[in-house]
């Protein structure tokens, strides 16, 4: 027989659920454990019936399930970064387990064994501040048509670099077990960024070990009427306000842990970044900027620098000036600049610095790569035939993005540690 106080406390939000939350309550409520557990189901003042079913399931299993109603919707106007602080603590407050589960109200639960899997690991590995697993998607639009997430391929430890880059998808939201120290953020990591999921596995995986199991335990409802997808993402200024939201977790993520995922780092805000500018191609840059500056979500002297950034990064996107930002800022104080890269945006860069006044002393490209002895009437030298100190060098690196990765681990390795890139990014 089970006793004792709950070990898990399962957080369920949920927002005009009213056709779905039945099918999740169900989930939570078929886990074989051989613990006790508890729901917390917030509810931000639905409008469809919902809070009628959760007080059906409160009425049904009052030792089991709580619920939190909101009188009027907090989402619609807060901010993110203030709609997750006052909601995560108020279901922290009615919490009691050690450990929280995740599960929102239009997604469910399909393995009984999901709870006990995840617990017993977590239990016997100390470290472990998360856990999650294999789901698969099922998509309301397109047909009920289902297809299994797989965002890796085994169980295993996931690693920074592996979160960072999302490199066969998110970890489901639905499959997340934490421990309850991690369930709110401290720091930078609260509401920096739109999309709260890569802040909550970057968390925790500083903190200790992420453990996915491949294992399909939940289900995604993907492309429901009141979802993510149909309500923020398809609205192109709270997308736009998203991905900045996401750029500039990033930097403050580099910045916290003083550049040791970098490449990675630097490389997902690329991505984004090339997002942004993709969905703006038709804006000219004023209007570019007013758009930036109309989405500004925090404030202070840090934001509007990373809001500078993006919009000269706009500028040279959109074929403008090289050296009106960033790239000038970079140069100024280095003892000697070099320009990696000896192609198109090689020379262009070369260009921009010497229609400014702005030395730079030439050319270098990684072992193996040189093709030219001079161009723009500079030298071009490979990495390991500098004649300068290499503590006293400052790159832009102007290769293909596709090659960034490569060139960046290049300079490290040869012990240059001062760079930016072509769109400045991070780097110094």
């Amino acid at each position: 027989m089970k006793t004792g106080l709950p070990l898990v406390s399962i957080w369920c939000l949920t927002y005009n659920h009213k056709n779905y939350l039945e099918s999740a309550i169900e989930g939570f409520l078929q886990q074989e454990t051989d613990f006790e557990y508890e729901i917390i189901i917030h509810d931000d003042a639905s409008t469809d019936g919902t809070d009628e079913i959760i007080h059906k399931y409160v009425r049904e299993y009052p030792n089991r399930i709580k619920a939190i109603i909101q009188p009027k919707n907090l989402y619609g106007s807060l901010s993110i970064k203030e709609f997750l602080l006052i909601v995560r603590t108020a279901m922290m407050k009615q919490s009691v387990g050690k450990y929280i589960a995740s599960c929102e109200g239009d997604d469910f639960w399909i393995d009984r064994h999901k709870l006990q899997m995840q617990i017993r690991y977590m239990e016997a590995h100390s470290d472990c501040t998360m856990t999650a697993h294999n789901a698969v998607i099922l998509d309301m639009e397109n047909g009920n048509t289902i297809k299994t997430m797989n965002p890796y391929d085994r169980d295993k430890d996931l690693s920074i670099e592996e979160m960072i880059m999302w490199y066969r998808g998110n970890i489901p939201t639905a499959s997340r077990v934490v421990k309850r120290e991690y369930a709110i953020s401290k720091g930078f990591f609260e509401g920096t960024m739109a999309s709260a999921d890569w802040s909550m596995q970057l968390y925790c995986g500083v903190k200790g070990k992420v453990h996915y199991f491949d294992r399909i335990m939940s289900c995604y409802r993907a492309n429901t009427p009141v979802s993510y997808t149909k309500t923020v993402w398809a609205n192109d200024r709270k997308r736009y306000g998203i991905r900045l939201d996401q750029m500039y977790f990033f930097r403050l993520f580099d910045e916290y842990t003083k550049g040791a995922y970098r490449e990675f780092v630097s490389k997902q805000i690329y991505h984004i970044l090339e997002m942004l500018f993709a969905e703006n191609a038709d804006s000219d840059i004023e209007e570019f900027k007013q758009l930036c500056y109309e989405l500004r979500r925090e404030k202070g002297v840090k934001y509007n620098r990373f809001l500078n950034w993006v919009v000269e990064a706009f500028s040279v996107y959109k074929g403008g000036d090289f050296c009106e930002g960033y790239i000038k800022r970079f140069v100024a104080g280095k003892n000697h600049v070099l320009i990696m890269g000896d192609g198109y945006w090689g020379k262009k860069t070369a260009n921009a610095l010497l229609d400014h006044n702005l030395s730079f002393d030439g050319f270098v490209v990684s072992n193996g790569y040189k093709q030219n002895e001079k161009v723009s009437e500079k030298p071009v030298w490979e990495l390991d035939e500098l004649p300068f100190d290499k503590n006293q060098c400052g790159v832009i690196v102007t290769v293909r993005f596709e090659h960034y990765l490569e060139a960046i681990q290049n300079l490290l390795k040869c012990g240059i540690n001062s760079y930016t890139y072509i769109y400045g990014i991070i780097g110094d």
